[in-house]
């Protein structure tokens, strides 16, 4: 069944049909947002610290330009009829911004901390996402700025880090 609403065409295509269908594709870009996890960051080394890889998990707001891809096809079922299967691929890049936690010690300052402590900081920066039907992962590139008085001796404030994004997309 074909039919048209405002100049768009909409097909509505069966669950369950008696012959095979042809495999039919289509694709969607749309503005994305999406609230991101970033679980795991990449730091170089800095000063007499070495490649850190850290676990904090922080969280973010992204948005982005996604392009989005469906493939619609047809499995044929144990009763000899063919069932609907929908898969869908996702990209998306744009920016983040968002808050997070990271350690903040002695040897993070160059020794001009002497309290250890989890301080707050707000990460921003890019990121790249692939969904695959509901999973979403990506690569985010940021920098991470710390909110208290420390910042400055914090030897991490405004130093890029790579890290893995889990999204979870809210349009």
């Amino acid at each position: 069944m074909i039919s048209t609403t405002k100049g768009a065409f909409i097909q509505a295509l069966p669950t369950i049909i008696s012959k095979n269908q042809n495999l039919i594709t289509f694709q969607k870009s749309t503005f994305d947002v999406d609230v991101l996890a970033i679980p795991v960051k990449f730091r170089a080394s800095q000063s007499a610290i070495p490649t850190q890889l850290t676990s904090e998990i922080n969280g973010a707001l992204y948005v982005g330009k996604r392009k989005d891809y469906f493939q619609i096809s047809y499995h044929k079922t144990p009763t000899n009829r063919f069932k609907r299967t929908l898969d869908h691929y996702g990209f998306s890049v744009g920016g983040f911004v968002g808050l997070g936690n990271s350690l903040v010690n002695s040897d993070l300052s160059q020794g001009k901390i002497v309290n250890e402590y989890q301080g707050i900081t707000i990460s921003k920066g890019i990121a790249g996402i692939i969904a695959i039907n509901n999973f979403t992962l990506g690569v985010a590139y940021g920098f991470d700025q710390l909110l208290d008085s420390n910042a400055s001796n914090w030897i991490y404030n405004q130093k890029s880090w790579v890290g893995l994004a889990l999204g979870l997309n809210l349009n």
